[in-house]
């Protein structure tokens, strides 16, 4: 974590007094450590049944396996607090968004509303101990989240927070109930950091001068405050999450880099490609971390899939893939030799299909389409014009594309199919293999046949 430390400690020694006022930052008035949804005994979410009734419902049941407590902790009680956590969810958020739009140096994020299966297993694992219900111990259903651009914003954002909760505008909807402070452990203990402040020149008999500065984090650390929101007679437990951007960044591609060269270790690179699947973050990390194992990788290189698929027609098979990767991976010559590239553009699979084939058929636009297309013209027009083994044509993959509107690949068919009778051929082409309920291509083309026929006679030469 050096990068995060050095870039901590040249920001605190920049802020110096408000990172000081950071790590002493609680609440006005003192708070629990703890916070549960039925707190509030006007407005919480209380248990309609007690746990001795649910018990007494248990022991007089026939059924060994009925275990009522079980199922109004983690079924009936936490599906009322979601319906309340989805019903309050918009005005939770508005008026977050309010209080934060006045404050300088910041974002405001509103966070998705957790998922049952999420609260469920929280409440399980990481409150197994604590009393009935368990699921009232989950109190971040309903979350938001503000960044700042430094310490000095930080710390006056959470000022600017206090103020407003506390306002006549707000103390009737808001009340702060607890306060984690990552930073406050680091506001019990200084140490000595010496840094030299004597210019090269002066007299080496001069002594240096220490700064005495607090002590600093050597990971990411955050503020959460966990809000009881009030609206028409009902209360919610909410988390605000506050935190610094630039520490959130380096600490988590730090600790991407030692959990990588952990996994690495144990998990080649051709294993981590193929974990990814093309979701676009996560091959990005790799192309960010790892950009000379691409070119090394036998999973690329060589591997086919059961349809003999190489890497590029499995690539254009899937709807997960983004322009901005893809493009960067497949063209920019940075991660792959173009030639490989072009190269497995020109294979088929098993089945007689090229890349563009698949491409057509599942990418979720024209852009990320285009990439399958080899550069070559003359193979170009063979790809653009060839049938595979079952006499699927790119017409028949093209139109039963849904991502992307039949139009646009109307419009970039007819830009590459230019011979009309060999498109009347593929549109009237019987398909052998597959009996779909959809429309025949024949129909779908005919919908648009006016505006194919419009552009194609414009556009020949």
């Amino acid at each position: 974590m050096q990068m995060f430390e050095k870039e901590m400690l040249a920001e605190v020694e920049q802020h110096l007094d408000e990172y000081k006022k950071l790590t002493q930052f609680k609440w006005t008035t003192p708070l629990s450590k703890k916070c549960r949804q039925d707190d509030d005994l006007e407005f919480g979410l209380r248990c309609q049944v007690s746990e001795q009734q649910l018990l007494n419902m248990q022991t007089s049941s026939d059924d060994v396996a009925f275990h009522p407590k079980h199922v109004y902790d983690f079924d009936m009680y936490l599906n009322e607090l979601l319906t309340r956590a989805h019903t309050m969810n918009d005005a939770f958020q508005t008026q977050m968004e309010d209080i934060f739009r006045a404050c300088k140096g910041c974002t405001f994020e509103r966070g998705p509303i957790k998922t049952h299966e999420r609260c469920k297993l929280k409440a399980q694992v990481d409150y197994k101990n604590e009393v009935f219900p368990k699921s009232a111990h989950v109190i971040d259903v309903l979350r938001c989240q503000v960044t700042f651009v430094d310490i000095r914003h930080l710390m006056q954002g959470l000022d600017y927070f206090t103020d407003s909760v506390l306002s006549s505008q707000y103390r009737d909807k808001f009340k702060v109930v607890r306060v984690k402070n990552g930073f406050e452990e680091y506001s019990r203990q200084d140490q000595d950091n010496d840094h030299d402040h004597s210019n090269s020149n002066s007299n080496s008999n001069s002594s240096e001068k220490k700064t005495k500065l607090p002590n600093i984090p050597r990971e990411y650390k955050d503020v959460k405050m966990n809000i009881l929101f009030i609206k028409e007679k009902a209360s919610i437990v909410c988390e605000v999450h506050t935190k610094r951007i630039l520490f959130y960044e380096i600490s988590r591609q730090e600790l991407f880099l030692m959990d990588s060269s952990k996994i690495i270790d144990t998990l080649s690179f051709d294993v981590q490609l193929q974990i990814a699947s093309f979701n676009p973050k996560d091959v990005a990390n790799l192309m960010l971390y790892f950009p000379n194992e691409f070119c090394r990788s036998q999973f690329i290189l060589s591997f086919r899939n059961s349809n003999g698929g190489n890497f590029a027609s499995q690539m254009a098979n899937n709807s997960s893939v983004t322009f901005g990767y893809a493009n960067a991976l497949l063209h920019s010559g940075d991660f792959l030799p173009r030639e490989l590239v072009q190269s497995q553009l020109r294979q088929t699979d098993n089945d007689g299909g090229y890349p563009l084939m698949q491409a057509l058929w599942k990418q979720t636009s024209v852009a990320c389409m285009k990439l399958f297309i080899p550069s070559d013209p003359d193979m170009a027009r063979t790809v653009w014009n060839a049938l595979d083994n079952d006499h699927y044509s790119c017409i028949n993959f093209a139109v039963r594309n849904t991502n992307v509107s039949l139009a646009s690949i109307l419009a970039l068919l007819q830009e590459n199919i230019r011979d009309e009778k060999r498109w009347q051929t593929f549109v009237q082409t019987p398909e052998t293999f597959v009996c779909f309920a959809y429309e025949s291509i024949y129909q779908c083309v005919e919908k648009f046949r006016d505006f194919f026929f419009f552009t194609w006679k414009n556009s020949k030469v």
